[in-house]
């Protein structure tokens, strides 16, 4: 299962959305929003999702115009695209539509996980060897294992967890809220200040990028891109 760090958002509706988002949920790929075509925009720069999944079973009109909204988004604050489409219509699917996964639907969870797992890895800039890179930053996700500037960093579980979280978020602001509940989990009782506790750790262990682990006050936190 995926890890719930994926945010997705779903534009676009027809008689298959309602089970397509369940399908979604139930893989670990959350749905953070739902929406149309013509406030897609709006809709990324609110709920910064990882990927854009759009349900394209009835009608691809869409697909090319939410494909190019995508692109003209600087690289880094670009989510990946799903689409998903009836059997009926993948013929018409055009290469040059910049699309980074299809489904063909209906389909199973298994097969939702695959195609979204394989957009997120793109989209996150995962090598196949499962290395996460930010500048000087590498995160191998398999040993849950962290190097700066190739020096291995000896980090808890959830000071990873927190590190892993701001890389993924690729420079989005993650609120306090957010990060509790998705480190730290839904049940827990603790309050915004233990974020903070361990960002203040995180920096100290990691001077080589503290200055790009940016307050937003009030708010919460974001990883700044890397220099040049």
């Amino acid at each position: 299962m995926l890890r719930p760090l994926c945010p997705c958002l779903v534009i676009a509706k027809s008689a298959s959305t309602s089970e397509l988002v369940e399908v979604l949920n139930e893989v670990g790929a959350p749905v953070v929003g739902t929406g149309g075509v013509a406030d897609v925009l709006d809709l990324i720069s609110t709920h910064s999702p990882v990927i854009v999944v759009l349900d394209a079973t009835s009608s691809l009109a869409d697909l090319p115009v939410v494909a190019g909204n995508l692109t003209g988004l600087p690289p880094v604050r670009r989510p990946a695209l799903v689409a998903v489409v009836a059997p009926r219509l993948l013929g018409e699917v055009d290469p040059s539509w910049d699309v980074d996964e299809l489904i063909i639907w209906p389909a199973g969870a298994a097969e939702v996980e695959l195609r979204v797992g394989r957009a997120r890895w793109r989209r996150l800039g995962l090598s196949r060897d499962g290395l996460l890179r930010s500048g000087e930053l590498v995160i191998d996700t398999r040993r849950h294992a962290v190097f700066v500037e190739a020096r291995e960093v000896d980090l808890t579980v959830r000071e990873y967890e927190l590190l892993n979280a701001l890389v993924r978020s690729r420079g989005r602001l993650l609120t306090r809220d957010y990060l509790l509940e998705q480190v730290w989990g839904p049940d827990y009782f603790g309050g915004a200040r233990t974020v903070d506790i361990h960002i203040r750790r995180l920096r100290a262990k990691l001077p080589e990028i503290e200055h790009r682990i940016v307050t937003v006050r009030g708010y919460g936190y974001r990883l700044a891109d890397p220099e040049g």
